[in-house]
């Protein structure tokens, strides 16, 4: 391969390395009305977050399949399609589901 063709690959790459930002940071605004609060566990910290899709929280999940960590996933949508290797999934009631976005305890889990 010539010195031309690899950069111009390379500038491909970064433009859509910044496509993909901005569509994620799109997906993170939309909401399929329900709530998802995720406990991380890795490396011997723990991170909530809150979501309002099922699509990111899927990819959390994907990103952490147990030898590298561990998402808990507490969500008011029953009939999810989350598979979450390690972790669980775990139904919430929506007057719950508040509660859990501000703070999750650490023996909450399955």
């Amino acid at each position: 391969m010539n010195k031309l063709i690899g950069e111009h690959l390379i500038e491909e790459i970064k433009e859509l390395e910044d496509k993909l930002c901005n569509l994620r940071l799109r997906v993170r605004e939309y909401c399929d009305g329900y709530k998802y609060v995720t406990q991380l566990h890795c490396h011997g910290s723990v991170t909530t977050d809150t979501y309002n899709n099922e699509y990111l929280v899927q990819w959390l999940c994907d990103q952490y399949y147990g030898d590298n960590g561990v998402v808990h996933v507490y969500t008011t949508n029953r009939d999810h399609n989350i598979s979450n290797q390690g972790g669980d999934v775990i139904y919430i009631r929506p007057d719950v589901i508040d509660l859990l976005s501000t703070t999750v305890p650490d023996d909450y889990t399955a």
